[in-house]
């Protein structure tokens, strides 16, 4: 038993790692996609406060630089929730700075493809 949650843990790290994937968290709402990341694209993981107004900022900087979003995903648990947002196109440093200065925004990873 204690090999089979080890193996478990393992898989579920690697699917953060690699995709963005959160499954059995105890902070964070479950949010996974099957979805593959653009090719050339990039997959932005975000976590975030659950207030309002949050998610149009995000696609609104995205818009602004011409990122065409292929995909998103949104869950909430409580006050926190997590977003996976793939787009067309690389996220340069500029536009993750942009991301990463609201107040509401507590972590962004890109995953490049």
């Amino acid at each position: 038993a204690e090999e089979n949650c080890a193996v478990m843990a393992a898989n579920e790290l690697k699917e953060f790692l690699e995709y963005g994937n959160i499954t059995n968290s105890v902070n964070f709402p479950k949010t996974t996609t099957d979805n593959p990341i653009p090719e050339g694209g990039t997959r932005l993981c975000i976590s975030h406060k659950n207030i309002p107004d949050t998610i149009s900022k995000f696609t609104t900087i995205l818009g602004e630089a011409k990122l065409n979003i292929a995909g998103m995903i949104n869950q909430a648990r409580g006050d926190v929730a997590y977003n996976i947002i793939d787009v067309n196109g690389k996220v340069d440093e500029n536009i993750l700075s942009k991301l990463e200065s609201f107040e509401a925004v507590t972590k962004v990873r890109p995953i490049y493809n």
